[in-house]
């Protein structure tokens, strides 16, 4: 199902879901040159491998013929009542039409701001941007996620393409095509029966960008029960942990803060694949060699047990309007403290000073802050630990979920029989 948080999360909400429904899900093969659809089984799940998007310009191009060819063959397999969508950026907002024209109900779950900005509402210079306009322009122009930002001479053609956006110079297409994207993905998202946000936090977001307020329901993620184990780790030096393999979970921020932290007192440990390119990793591996940090890399949804017994403190320094914060639920119910973000959905996670600590998000200094308390005060580490180990579980979230289902058919169902 994939490595990301999404994936992994749409992969355990199936799982519980499969217990009380007939559950199908539909996913996109990460090989383009396999066949249009494949049929894979797990653990009574039915998966629908769909041959994905291949063009360079999925990310701002809201239609793909061929992609919605393959999920109509879905439809015809599968034959849902209801159809519940965790993404549309990069695939086709048609998804929506498509399933109602099928007669299923269309359930839509937000996850992240993709529907909003194809660079997640995160611009070039790594700040929260909520101003879409001339500046989209040399944010995203001519290719986002471009590999080119990894290079000194990005920042001067930036420069450049500011000029060419001010100066009204070849950008009227580009952000008329931007705007269309968000006016597509808004239709569709509008044309569901019902959409999911789990956090107020996101839902607030959506809601100011257009999305019809009484269609939002706020239901949190939860986590696996199953991987929950208690937390007996009481050695030295401190284990800080950091999950995240993109540029909105703050990677930058904790590095500067760790620059004070007494490294014989302390060790930090950063787990993700870091590849996208605003990390210097020639940068962290020279300040891994010094500095008591231990990158890991990207690891296997089977090791996340693994991974957070490997820590002491989960530190999640995000930048941006975290939708929910699963990494720190997943620590905080494994009874592990977390150093977050006061921003997003953390807040509704992370209670300050009773299973974590929350700092102004990317304020460095506090982080530091925050960290070097957690070293030098045990009883602030016992009291941390003592308030974490309960946490809202995947089984409460898919209760919550199924009673979304079940208003929707019995609006529908009684819609059918008012026209009759």
């Amino acid at each position: 199902m994939g490595h990301a948080g999404i994936e992994r999360h749409v992969h355990d909400l199936a799982h519980e879901q499969s217990k009380r429904h007939k559950v199908a899900v539909a996913a996109c093969a990460g090989k383009p040159d396999g066949p249009d659809v494949k049929i894979d089984h797990d653990k009574g799940v039915e998966i629908y491998w769909v041959k994905g998007r291949s063009d360079e310009n999925r990310n701002l191009t809201p239609r793909c013929n061929e992609l919605e060819s393959r999920v109509q063959q879905v439809m015809e397999l599968s034959a849902p009542e209801i159809v519940h969508i965790h993404h549309l950026a990069g695939l086709s907002t048609q998804f929506v039409s498509i399933a109602r024209e099928f007669g299923a109900i269309v359930i839509v779950s937000l996850h992240d701001y993709t529907s909003i900005c194809p660079n997640d509402t995160i611009d070039w210079n790594g700040r929260l941007c909520f101003s879409p306009g001339k500046r989209c322009f040399h944010c995203l122009h001519p290719d986002p996620y471009s590999r080119r930002r990894a290079y000194p001479y990005w920042r001067l053609t930036n420069y450049l393409l500011i000029f060419l956006a001010n100066h009204n110079l070849g950008c009227t297409k580009f952000l008329h095509e931007l705007s269309s994207r968000k006016d597509a993905h808004f239709s569709a998202m509008n044309n569901a029966n019902r959409i999911i946000a789990p956090s107020a936090a996101i839902a607030e977001v959506f809601q100011m960008a257009g999305i019809e307020p009484e269609k939002i329901s706020v239901i949190g993620h939860g986590v696996m029960t199953s991987a929950i184990q208690a937390a007996d780790k009481n050695g030295e030096p401190i284990r800080f942990g950091f999950i995240g393999s993109n540029r909105t979970k703050g990677l930058e921020v904790l590095l500067k803060a760790w620059r004070n932290i007494p490294v014989e007192e302390a060790e930090l440990h950063i787990y993700g694949s870091l590849s996208y390119p605003w990390i210097d990793l020639v940068k962290i591996r020279r300040l891994s060699d010094t500095n008591n940090i231990h990158l890991h890399g990207a690891y296997e949804p089977n090791e996340i047990d693994a991974v957070y017994s490997s820590i002491d403190v989960l530190v999640a320094p995000s930048v941006w309007i975290e939708p929910f914060g699963l990494v720190a639920a997943e620590a905080i119910v494994r009874g592990i403290p977390v150093i977050a973000s006061d921003i997003g959905g953390f807040r509704d996670v992370v209670r300050d000073e009773i299973n974590g600590i929350l700092v102004p998000y990317r304020d460095s200094e506090k982080l530091n802050e925050a960290m070097c308390r957690y070293i030098r005060q045990k009883e602030l580490r016992e009291s941390l630990k003592n308030g974490c180990g309960v946490a809202r579980t995947i089984s409460d979230q898919a209760r919550d979920i199924d009673s979304v289902y079940s208003d929707c058919l019995s609006q529908t169902r009684g819609a059918c029989d008012g026209d009759h």
